[in-house]
């Protein structure tokens, strides 16, 4: 087989041969744990129609022959040759991802607004555990069409203008993606993976925006972004540190701290936790749950 033909053989059908089925399925996509890495919730998703992967945890993502070389720890070549013996696998035709500016040119931004509709308002509170209050300060609703058809989710601004987007049933982003920051010209500033972290912490800590906004802080929007944020983290003399527990978190870590940048690791606060979020649900939960036999005795 040639390079080519190797890219055509699914990624789907590669992934059940070696026992990894999707967490959740829809027509087009799948959504996995990582098959090379370790994670709680599921990330790595893969494109039916277009035969790619993308690793949202990591920002990583390819073709088959990409995969491989992650699972197997091999070179491209060796990578090709593991394949050439799966040649029984079902085939599918397309294999690249498209470029930045395709990808904008069949999204198209419709409109934004601070006003956000019920359901996106009940995703996050009730499955994400953010007020509405910190909510409202830093998301919008972003209507956007593809291919003639219009949707709309939750979206957090990035510093070119671009969107990270979610809704109970997606997550994408509208780009370019980069990073965000919020800069107070403080000499301290917190670090968090994503959108959903940053919320998080102003959720536990409300008094360090209302009352004492002495600290700046940026959002990775995904850990493949980790280069960009480096020279602003740079003008800070302390960064608090509340990246994921899964291995794409932890390695993002070590590089910050090998570069010598005064970082300090925060994430041993939720170190029983995926990430921010997930401990903050489990504090609401446990909250809940206390509050729950009285309201039982309570008659109306």
């Amino acid at each position: 087989m040639e390079a080519n033909n190797v890219k055509e053989i699914s990624i789907k059908g590669y992934l059940a041969e070696q026992g990894i089925y999707p967490i959740k399925e829809y027509p087009a996509y799948g959504m996995y744990l990582s098959p090379y890495r370790n994670e709680g919730h599921p990330s790595f998703k893969v494109n039916y129609r277009k035969n790619l992967w993308r690793d949202f945890g990591a920002g990583e993502g390819g073709s088959i022959i990409d995969l491989v070389m992650k699972m197997r720890n091999c070179s491209d070549i060796e990578a090709i040759k593991l394949l050439e013996e799966k040649a029984d696998l079902p085939l599918i035709v397309k294999t690249a991802f498209p470029s930045e500016s395709e990808s904008v040119g069949r999204m198209k931004l419709i409109r934004v607004e601070q006003f956000l509709p019920p359901h996106l308002e009940n995703y996050l509170v009730r499955e994400r555990a953010i007020p509405l209050e910190q909510a409202k300060r830093h998301l919008s609703t972003v209507y956007y069409s593809v291919k003639e058809r219009v949707y709309y989710a939750i979206g957090f601004k990035n510093d070119k203008a671009g969107y990270e987007l979610r809704n109970s049933q997606f997550k994408g982003c509208f780009p370019p993606k980069t990073i965000t920051t919020i800069d107070r010209g403080t000499p301290t500033c917190n670090l968090f993976e994503g959108f959903m972290d940053f919320l998080s912490y102003l959720t536990l800590y409300p008094m360090k925006e209302k009352d004492h906004p002495t600290e700046s802080a940026v959002v990775l929007n995904g850990t493949g972004n980790l280069e960009k944020v480096i020279p602003f983290l740079s003008k800070h003399t302390q960064v608090y540190a509340y990246l994921d527990n899964d291995e794409a978190g932890k390695e993002a870590l070590q590089k910050l701290i090998q570069l010598k940048l005064p970082i300090t690791d925060c994430s041993k606060m939720y170190v029983n936790h995926k990430d921010l979020n997930e401990f903050l649900k489990q504090m609401k939960g446990q909250k809940v749950t206390q509050i729950i036999p009285k309201s039982r005795r309570m008659k109306l």
